[in-house]
């Protein structure tokens, strides 16, 4: 009897330690990574963000055109805007319909009173910001999808690893694809919520302020901060939840506003990546230089082609609950870069553009101003402009982008200095000029005689003539039936390769050799232009060829780089927009000293002697004691006028001028006395001695 009584309590004794052992085993393996997260909770507090700072973009002179500035943005947590996602609604229910499944969420009564006290949130944040209640459900809505996104990758990431299958999905992974894969791997609904909605699977997101609002006012901040902010005790967690937040954030701000605008640039809102982090684990430095939501990058300009030195790297910090430091990663703040242009004389320039000239009107058109012995771009400018500051206000998004159904006339957003394609005109005809010198082929006399050559119906060479020329009198009249003469001489092949050889036909510009090629282009979409290799064989295209029409076009600066080749005395610079990082200038020699002082000779007659095309607008332009000399051609083309010059001083300040007037008034009517306040300007900013006032 006794012998049974203690089998029989051995074996009570037994199943009780098997009882205790299978419980540790459901505990520690099965559900050690929930408590794991959930004693974590309870000793650390979650890891946060920090906010970085992205480079600014200076000037030459180091002032900022573009920076950023503190701003005031409203956060609200997951577990207020989770209870706007129809899905977490879903797995409420299914909760309620197994009330003995221990799930980790509230009860549905509760679930209806905390959704009534976010309607009265929103309504209040609504009218303090203020704000459209649909603006705010929108945001929410996305809040929700992207961290539905995230903790769906974290619940495949731990489906693979215990099926030891390769995880298919990397950082750069779609949400459509992440989504499919979600459900292919998870028929169930049910399941689906209930992995969801699992601790174990929570990504660090729900434990970090989702920003709701963007750079309200600091008055708004402030009462938000008084009225709204506050704990919101939740069921099944250690720390109550403040739902409500304000927090500082960065928002790029323009000093210059509208000043070089088309070569700044400006932002965009950047697409969020996938990559998301397990709450409670630290990221990755990878996972760190990823953009999340709210996160913008660079649209055109500086903005996008640096987008990857400007923007730095958010850094991380964990605290206990005493306050320790228990893990920090420094955010890295992003690196300057400054631009070669001089903001006060783009500004000079646009104003000139914009009516500040002897016509008193507003143009459009561009002009480039090239530093010669740096081989700087001081002023890239695109007329008209607008102002960067304003640029995502709705109606002047529209009209810029010609979105929804608008238009804009003036094509403000077009980067006239860069990108746009003009005819050069008579400006090619000192290169070509160089160029047959060097070969031989100039023309020593020429009787300029009307003709039936009808390319330039309105020029003196078609209607009187020029009579006897030389190459001095041909440029200074722009007699261009000389230079058609010359091209004949030469050949279309040798036409074409020394206009090349003076940078028509491709891109001039030097980049940082950090610069992707595909991502200058599409930073800058400086064009190359054309060239009328493959019609060139005719003597008619020929002909244009070697006037700068038609089958030529090309850039402003393109224009302005071949002004500076011959005032550095026939050599060759590519022309840097980007001071740091600092480029690396191609360069080549043109032509000699000799030839380029014939070249010269004839350039200086056109600004400084009678009969000369620009003479009668220069001669109101007087340097004291003549310590600057000015050079230059007009061109007038089918239907704009143009100008490229440059201007040198005795102690060897130069400065190269390119510009086009979208008028078809003529090169030394209109464009000429556009290129004379240019030059001026540049006077009194130093990169030439002051001229005298008229």
């Amino acid at each position: 009897m006794f012998a049974r009584r203690l089998a029989l309590l051995g074996g009570v004794l037994t199943a009780g330690v098997a009882v205790l052992g299978s419980r540790l085993v459901w505990l520690q393996l099965l559900q050690g990574a929930r408590y794991t997260a959930v004693s974590q909770a309870v000793l650390e507090l979650p890891g946060e963000w920090v906010q970085t700072v992205r480079g600014r973009i200076l000037d030459c002179r180091g002032r900022a055109l573009a920076a950023d500035r503190p701003s005031f943005d409203v956060c609200v947590d997951y577990r207020l805007t989770r209870l706007y996602d129809p899905r977490y609604q879903r797995f409420q229910q299914l909760q309620a319909q197994e009330p003995a499944s221990g799930g980790a969420v509230s009860e549905p009564a509760a679930f209806e009173v905390q959704r009534a006290k976010a309607d009265l949130l929103l309504r209040d944040v609504a009218e303090i910001c203020p704000a459209p209640r649909e603006q705010l459900l929108e945001r929410i809505d996305q809040i929700n999808q992207r961290i539905y996104v995230l903790t769906a990758l974290q619940v495949l990431r731990k489906h693979y690893q215990a099926r030891e299958q390769p995880f298919p999905h990397g950082p750069g992974a779609s949400a459509q694809t992440i989504l499919a894969d979600f459900e292919a791997q998870i028929p169930s609904e049910p399941e689906r919520l209930r992995r969801l909605n699992d601790p174990a699977h929570a990504v660090l997101e729900t434990d970090q302020g989702q920003v709701l609002l963007e750079n309200v006012s600091e008055d708004a901040a402030l009462m938000v901060e008084e009225r709204l902010v506050g704990d919101w005790p939740q069921p099944h967690r250690s720390k109550p939840a403040r739902v409500v937040r304000i927090e500082t954030g960065q928002v790029r701000q323009y000093p210059w506003g509208r000043t070089a605008c088309h070569l700044v640039g400006q932002m965009m809102p950047a697409a969020a990546e996938t990559a998301g982090v397990p709450e409670g684990e630290s990221p990755t430095i990878e996972q760190l230089q990823e953009y999340r939501p709210g996160d913008r990058r660079g649209e055109w300009g500086a903005e996008r082609l640096f987008e990857r030195r400007l923007r730095g790297r958010r850094g991380w910090e964990r605290y206990d609950r005493q306050g320790r430091l228990l893990e920090a990663i420094a955010p890295e703040l992003g690196p300057d870069v400054r631009l070669t242009i001089d903001a006060d004389l783009h500004d000079r320039i646009e104003q000139v553009f914009e009516g500040a000239n002897d016509q008193g009107r507003a143009y459009l058109g561009a002009a480039v101003v090239i530093e010669v012995a740096a081989g700087a771009v001081r002023a890239a400018v695109s007329a008209p402009t607008f102002d960067l500051n304003h640029y995502y206000e709705p109606q002047t998004f529209q009209v810029l982008n010609e979105v929804a159904g608008r238009n804009d006339p003036l094509k403000r957003k077009w980067n006239r200095a860069l990108s746009v394609n003009y005819e050069p005109g008579s400006t090619v005809k000192p290169s070509l000029l160089l160029g047959a010198l060097e070969q031989g082929a100039a023309v020593t006399d020429f009787l300029c005689q009307p003709s039936y050559l009808d390319i330039m119906p309105r020029s003196v060479c078609r209607q009187v003539g020029h009579g006897a020329v030389d190459s001095r009198r041909a440029l200074k009249e722009s007699c261009s039936f000389y230079f058609i003469e010359l091209g004949a001489r030469l050949g279309s092949e040798r036409v074409a390769g020394s206009l090349s050889a003076a940078g028509f036909g491709r891109r001039v510009l030097s980049w940082p050799s950090e610069a992707p090629e595909e991502q200058i282009f599409r930073a800058f979409r400086e064009t190359a232009g054309h060239l009328g290799r493959d019609a060139a064989a005719s003597a008619r295209d020929r002909a244009y060829m070697c006037t700068g029409l038609a089958v030529v076009d090309g850039s402003i600066v393109q224009m302005a780089n071949s002004m500076a080749t011959l005032a550095r005395g026939g050599t060759w610079v590519s022309p840097c927009l980007v001071e740091e990082p600092r480029p690396v200038p191609q360069s080549h020699r043109l032509g000699t000293a000799a030839n380029v002082a014939v070249v010269e000779e004839g350039l200086w007659a056109v600004v400084n002697e009678v009969g000369g095309t620009a003479h009668e607008v220069f001669r109101s332009l007087e340097w004291a004691n003549h310590e600057v000399t000015a050079y230059g051609k007009t061109g007038s083309t089918t239907n704009f006028s143009v100008f490229a010059g440059y201007a040198r001083s005795r102690d060897g300040r130069c400065v190269a001028v390119g510009l086009v007037v979208e008028d078809a008034g003529g090169g030394g009517r209109v464009a000429a006395p556009i290129a004379r306040e240019i030059f001026r300007a540049c006077g009194e900013l130093g990169y030439l001695p002051a001229a005298e006032k008229p």
